[in-house]
């Protein structure tokens, strides 16, 4: 009968999953015949509760990623997906949006630019030139700018990085991408954000005084278990400078004691709070 046929081929189905899990891809199907497998399934799991097969709808198999805040949770894929489709670019605006919310800030692009609201959420914009390695070093959600721009610049959003694959957000959602594929696609400019150690100061150079030598030295004191000892006034001191530089050549930094975009950025990397990471 019609419902042992399929009773049949469930339980080949079950029997070759494991193979067949590597290989589905996904399949165009008439709706017509689609509805009518589904009634026929329908029936027979009705009828044979206890013996259920999984079903498979296509290649990517979902987790749930966490973002800093608990609306900014969404689906995406744990596998590249198998099918042809060209990546999808993002406008500028739009980028920066996606961009904002895994900091868990709002942005309407119709307000004010990104690097200005970037300063009035105590973030900056960073801006630069280099390939995956000088993105990765930096471990921040990055906007790769691509090659093609059909009315203004596009751009990748590329929220973490997981072995050779890329996690990218694309109008919201999110998918799983080979890196060598965003690669070619990318001209190699990127832009993310990142949190200075003082609102507002993106440089503090020796000699430097206020309340950001405090905030450097507090940071180093921690990197380096200690306690702070930065002297009132608060100076950047040759003391401090040779700390400095001791942690910009232990991180493949230039080693000049200027505490800038990077070396705050690598301060930053053991934090675990209000930063979002390219890899964790």
């Amino acid at each position: 009968s019609e419902l042992n046929v399929i009773k049949k081929e469930v339980i080949t189905a079950k029997k070759n999953v494991v193979e067949e899990v590597e290989t589905v891809e996904k399949v165009e199907i008439n709706p017509v015949i689609e509805k009518q497998i589904n009634e026929k399934k329908a029936n027979y799991i009705a009828e044979e509760s206890n013996d259920l097969v999984p079903v498979i709808e296509n290649k990517i198999v979902k987790n749930t990623m966490p973002l800093i805040k608990s609306d900014a949770q969404n689906t995406m894929s744990s596998k590249p997906e198998n099918n042809k489709q060209k990546l999808q670019l993002t406008s500028y605006g739009k980028a920066y949006q996606q961009l904002f919310r895994l900091w868990a800030v709002d942005y309407s692009s119709e307000d004010v630019t990104p690097c200005e609201h970037a300063n009035n959420n105590k973030l900056q914009c960073y801006k630069d030139w280099g390939n995956i390695d000088k993105v990765i070093s930096l471990n921040r959600p990055v906007l790769l700018r691509g090659k093609v721009e059909d009315v203004g610049p596009n751009y990748i959003v590329v929220v973490s990085i997981e072995g050779e694959h890329a996690v990218v957000s694309e109008k919201g959602d999110y998918k799983l991408v080979a890196i060598s594929e965003i690669e070619a696609n990318w001209n190699g400019e990127f832009e993310m954000l990142w949190r200075p150690l003082k609102s507002g100061v993106i440089y503090i150079s020796p000699g430097q005084q206020g309340q950001a030598i405090a905030l450097l030295d507090e940071k180093l004191a921690k990197l380096q278990g200690r306690e702070p000892s930065a002297p009132h006034p608060f100076v950047y001191s040759k003391d401090l400078v040779d700390q400095v530089r001791a942690f910009q050549i232990a991180n493949n930094l230039p080693s000049d004691g200027v505490v800038g975009p990077i070396t705050q950025m690598h301060f930053n990397n053991s934090e675990t709070i209000d930063t979002p990471f390219l890899i964790k």
